[in-house]
């Protein structure tokens, strides 16, 4: 996830680098790289390490609040450069806003929170600010990706309660199996006398 946005803002940096300023085109994205990179290392480190349930919700809790701040980072640097450049450029920045955020609702797909905050902070400032360009191929734009966006969201809440009544159900079956080997456990032992 981290990755592609990565790829994806450095390629509209540089579809904007004649037309806006370095501050936009060089600086913010270079603001936003390491943050970024930090954390696609510190995922991938840690992508085998078995957590318990307090770390597994502390970095859940993490991952909604860096979402939204991250999120909020990239939408916002992406809607000033919006004002630069011609209809290309703005096109660029209109799928920069449109599609990447989509592609991070799917890795966030089984953390609902998340989904949730990134669409807020992303998307929906994107849909009022091409509502409100007084553009009408942005207006399509908007109305195309609200559209886009409710079904996704309803998909992922869908596959989200899938994945929750998964997890439930392995807890319940492995909390089963756990009883029934201390039943067995217990029946394999000889009884004990009672004076």
């Amino acid at each position: 996830m981290y990755a592609s946005v990565l790829i994806c803002m450095w390629a509209v940096a540089a579809t904007h680098f004649q037309v806006a300023p370095p501050a936009w085109t060089i600086l913010v994205p270079a603001a936003l790289t390491p943050l970024s990179v930090w954390r696609l290392v510190m995922w991938w480190r840690s992508r085998s390490v078995p957590l318990t349930v307090e770390q597994a919700a502390r970095r859940m809790r993490q991952t909604v609040v860096i979402a939204g701040l991250l999120g909020g980072g990239f939408s916002s640097w992406a809607l000033v450069l919006a004002r630069y450049g011609g209809p290309f450029e703005q096109a660029h920045v209109a799928f920069f806003l449109g599609l990447t955020p989509l592609c991070c609702l799917f890795c966030l797909m089984h953390l609902r929170a998340a989904a949730f905050v990134l669409t807020l902070v992303t998307i929906v400032p994107s849909l009022i600010f091409f509502a409100l360009s007084g553009n009408h191929v942005l207006f399509a734009i908007a109305i195309n990706l609200a559209l886009v966006l409710a079904i996704m969201m309803a998909i992922l809440v869908r596959n989200s309660v899938d994945f929750d009544e998964l997890v439930q159900s392995r807890r319940e079956a492995s909390l089963r199996e756990e009883a029934a080997r201390s039943l067995s456990e217990a029946n394999g032992r000889p009884p004990t006398s009672m004076r």
